[in-house]
């Protein structure tokens, strides 16, 4: 997992709806699936959890659930505290400045990494945080991963549409370029192979969005 820097935190929220076609949308749909699929008391495990937007939408949809929330960077769990204070379920929620290997070694019910799986390498880094999340679910549990799926997919639709945002022309171009050049897209048929690999079976996308793709996978075997 890649650490943000703590002042990029501030205005992290401010700044993702403008860059990430869907952002809430993405947020709702996944809480929709996990609310769907899970009993009132699950606990679930929050990868890289950012500023807790994720997890704030999960807690509004689950209101019995627990949530282990980690992530690398004191900043951005540092407002995700907060807006847990702020809407009142901190009471259900840890969190942990860890990576996810050193995520308490619990069993969770299901497990979500939003925006995440395109900072690490297909070296090997890919496959540890997906072998890292298996080891942590039980048999049948669920993973919901939203992630871009490949950088040929950012063209001039995906620019247009962060101008139409009110992101400066300038700047959509930088973020374009960075997607190219700075992340490490995979397409579906990687993705899936690597989620076989780790113990997973995958089903279809619930969220898709100028490359941006939301999936459902489940533990469903030993690797």
């Amino acid at each position: 997992m890649t650490a943000f820097p703590d002042q990029a935190a501030d205005d992290y929220d401010e700044r993702i709806v403008r860059r990430v076609p869907g952002y809430r949308l993405g947020q709702e749909l996944a809480a929709a699936v996990l609310a769907n699929r899970l009993k009132g008391d699950a606990h679930i495990l929050v990868a890289g959890c950012g500023t807790g937007g994720e997890v704030a939408e999960l807690a509004r949809a689950l209101p019995a659930a627990r949530f282990t929330a980690i992530d690398p960077s004191a900043g951005m769990l540092e407002q995700a505290a907060t807006k847990a204070s702020d809407q009142s379920f901190a009471d259900r929620v840890k969190f942990l400045q860890v990576a996810v290997h050193d995520a308490p070694a619990e069993t969770y019910d299901a497990a979500i990494a939003f925006l995440v799986l395109h900072f690490l390498r297909d070296d090997g880094a890919k496959a540890n945080f997906l072998q890292a999340l298996a080891n942590r679910l039980g048999d049948g549990a669920l993973l919901v991963l939203v992630d871009p799926a490949d950088s040929s997919a950012f063209d001039d639709d995906y620019r247009q549409w962060m101008v139409q945002q009110g992101l400066g022309a300038e700047a959509a171009d930088e973020v374009v370029a960075r997607t190219k050049s700075a992340w490490f897209c995979v397409m579906p048929e990687r993705l899936s192979a690597l989620l076989l690999q780790a113990g997973f079976e995958v089903s279809e996308p619930f969220f898709t969005a100028f490359g941006y793709r939301g999936i459902i996978a489940s533990r469903s075997r030993k690797p």
